[in-house]
């Protein structure tokens, strides 16, 4: 890649998207340029020279497809990303017809969408491309066995529980910690996409897989407890707490403690101690199939997947600093009176899902924000959190308002068993509002604005 910070010209006609875009890629060692037409971006070209560009292709007063074309045939040296609310698989087409080497859907993830146009710039520059190397010799195994994904078996002498006999039998790699390396390094080249096929818990002290995960009393921590049956659950109340009771102390406790306990080394410990890993499938990127540049999509989470199922777009964490800073600007300057943040946030996310399995839980939470949906508005922005929370941000909403919100939504999710335990908080700039350190935090939210769900 050139020693100058390589330029990047942006092109969307929201000025929130350009200023959120500039910030990535200039802590990203980018030098961006942004502009709001495409008009303007090619009068400004060939005094900056951009390595790439950026664009959005619905601008209000333009054809952001015959700006791509204008483009790709001025500067046919510049690789053109496009960026686009548009999933619809014509307009893909139309925009690779049209010059663009990638077409990728909003929202994007921030590390996913820097790396993407950094390995770009990087191939582009790399002698290898002009040489014409050989693939790797593990990438042939899907062309040679027409394979269309390279999945893991189970392997009882596994430290992991699975291993890939076809990379073994062609590359002669035996060792499955080996195996899963290579194909991850391939996958960190853009060579291969991999998708979570098993999540496994190994004991933290053996890394052992055989682990019995049971709930106990968090008192004397004996398994042998009950649920005692709720009475008088009203619609007033749809989120009466569950109570268990310990056989042998007797104590009473509204969430149990969750345990393992290692049938290798014996060992117990809690289950937020057990080391977590993630085993994957892998197909070959489409790049390496057709040798040209097509979309590829990052492995999204559970909750990622959920809303997009629920047909509910949403930002990437990174995201939730950029909004709420806007947010509060424009309530300081007085064209707005205030901002709220609802904030979901789920319990024994890892617990859950390990207990249920991947599949169940992608639909209980595809059902739970089917729910979510309904109270959504036109100028609300929904933003996946860090750690197992999504955030709600609602423009123009009071404290009033937002709580109005809040309890509507508690009110129908009550209606449903989901059998899961997840808060609803709510924050209102500039009412109640601390600050977004505080917000993202796990666990923290103002005891009088929060909802306690266990359902």
């Amino acid at each position: 890649m050139k020693q100058n910070p390589p330029k990047v010209a942006i092109i969307d006609s929201e000025i929130r998207i350009l200023e959120l875009l500039r910030e990535l890629f200039q802590s990203g060692g980018f030098q961006p340029a942004v502009f709001q037409s495409g008009k303007e971006a090619l009068q400004q070209f060939p005094s900056i020279h951009p390595d790439v560009v950026l664009l959005e292709i619905a601008l209000p007063e333009e054809d952001g497809l015959g700006v791509c074309s204008a483009i790709h045939e001025r500067f046919p040296e510049i690789p053109i990303f496009v960026l686009s609310n548009m999933r619809e698989p014509e307009f893909r087409l139309k925009a690779i017809e049209r010059g663009a080497v990638d077409y990728l859907t909003k929202p994007y993830d921030r590390d996913y969408l820097v790396k993407k146009v950094r390995n770009l710039l990087n191939l582009l520059e790399s002698p290898s491309l002009k040489r014409g190397d050989a693939s790797h010799p593990v990438l042939k195994i899907f062309s040679d066995a027409n394979l269309p994904v390279l999945k893991p078996e189970p392997n009882s002498q596994s430290p992991f529980g699975y291993s890939y006999p076809l990379l073994k039998t062609a590359s002669g790699i035996e060792n499955p910690d080996e195996q899963a390396k290579v194909l991850e390094d391939l996958a960190a080249q853009n060579r291969l996409t991999h998708t979570i096929f098993d999540v496994v818990r190994q004991c933290p002290k053996c890394h052992s897989i055989n682990v019995n995960y049971r709930p106990v009393c968090p008192d004397c921590l004996s398994p042998d407890i009950r649920l005692i049956p709720a009475h008088g659950k009203s619609a007033r109340q749809p989120y009466q707490e569950k109570t268990y009771e310990c056989s042998q102390c007797h104590s009473s406790f509204s969430t149990p403690a969750v345990y393992g306990r290692c049938l290798n080394c014996r060992a117990d410990f809690e289950e937020s101690e057990s080391k977590t890993r993630l085993v994957y499938s892998y197909t070959l990127r489409q790049a390496e199939k057709s040798s040209g540049f097509h979309e590829t999509k990052p492995e999204p989470s559970i909750l990622k997947s959920a809303l997009q199922e629920s047909d509910i777009d949403s930002f990437e964490p990174f995201v939730l600093d950029f909004l709420v800073a806007y947010e509060m600007k424009q309530v300081k300057a007085s064209s707005r009176r205030a901002f709220s943040v609802l904030k979901i946030e789920f319990q024994n996310f890892s617990e859950f899902i390990g207990r249920v399995g991947q599949p169940t839980g992608l639909r209980t939470f595809r059902n739970f924000f089917l729910i979510v949906r309904k109270i959504l508005r036109l100028q609300d922005q929904v933003i996946l959190g860090e750690a197992s929370q999504v955030y709600i941000l609602m423009p123009d909403t009071n404290h009033a308002a937002g709580s109005l919100i809040q309890k509507q939504l508690a009110s129908y999710i009550g209606r449903f068993n989901f059998d899961l335990t997840f808060t609803l908080s709510l924050d209102t700039f500039p009412e109640t509002f601390r600050d977004i350190d505080a917000l993202k935090n796990p666990g923290s939210s103002v005891p009088e604005t929060r909802i306690q769900a266990v359902n």
